[in-house]
C-alpha cells in the first residue's frame, strides 16, 4: 500500500469503521499503545502529531483488532474474624468505547496550541474531535501498570474545551522534525518499510 499525506478533505466527514492496537512493554518500563483507526474510506492512519507530516498507514501484522465491547470484571476482598480473607466477585462491568467510537464522523483533527517558552506545540500529539462533539485520542506512553496509555473517548458533555487547541492542518509541516520522524515512531518506521 503507498502511503499517502492525509488532508482536510480526506479526514473531515470520514467514519471510523475498525481500530486496531499495538502494544509493547519497554525495558524502560514504559507500556506503549499505538490505535490504528480504520476509515468507511478504506483508509488507515494514528493520531498526527503537530508539525509532523500526517499519512496513511497500513495496521501493522501483529495487531490486535479492538473489540466493540470487553467485559472488566471486578473483586473485593472480604474478611472474617479469624478466617482468611477470601475473594468475592462484584458486578462485571461492560466497557464499549469502541462501539461508541465506531460509526461517528469526524468533524477535525486538532493538537495543543504553540508554547513559546517550550518552543513546541504542547500537547503534540493529535485528538480526533468528532461531529457530536465528543474526542477521541490515543495516550501513546504511560508507566507500567497505569493503565494510563491506549484508546481514550470523552464524551461531548466530558469533553475538553477546544479553545487552547489548534487545527493540525493550520500547523506548518517541520522539515526538521520530519526527517527524525522515523526515530520517533516505530510503528510508522516499519510502515514505511513495506
Amino acid at each position: 500500500m503507498k502511503l499517502v499525506a492525509i488532508t482536510r478533505e480526506m479526514i473531515e466527514g470520514a467514519k471510523i469503521v475498525d481500530l486496531h492496537e499495538t502494544y509493547e512493554l519497554s525495558d524502560d518500563g514504559l507500556d506503549t499503545r499505538i490505535i490504528y483507526f480504520t476509515t468507511d474510506s478504506g483508509f488507515t492512519f494514528t493520531v498526527p502529531f503537530a508539525g509532523a507530516l500526517w499519512e496513511t498507514c497500513e495496521v501493522p501484522e501483529g495487531a490486535e483488532q479492538l473489540q466493540d465491547e470487553v467485559v472488566s470484571y471486578s473483586f473485593k476482598v472480604v474478611r472474617r474474624f479469624l478466617r482468611k480473607p477470601r475473594f468475592v466477585e462484584e458486578p462485571s462491568t461492560i466497557i464499549d468505547t469502541v462501539k461508541r467510537i465506531k460509526g461517528r464522523k469526524i468533524a477535525g483533527v486538532y493538537c495543543g496550541a504553540y508554547d513559546d517558552e517550550l518552543e513546541f506545540h504542547y500537547p503534540p500529539d493529535g485528538v480526533i474531535v468528532f461531529q457530536d462533539g465528543s474526542q477521541a485520542s490515543n495516550n501513546m506512553v504511560a508507566p507500567h501498570g497505569t493503565g494510563a496509555a491506549g484508546l481514550y473517548l470523552r464524551e461531548s458533555e466530558a469533553a475538553p474545551d477546544l479553545a487552547g487547541m489548534v487545527d493540525y492542518f493550520t500547523i506548518p509541516i517541520d522539515q526538521q522534525a520530519e526527517q527524525g520522524a522515523d526515530d520517533q515512531l516505530p510503528a510508522r518506521a516499519e510502515s514505511k518499510a513495506k
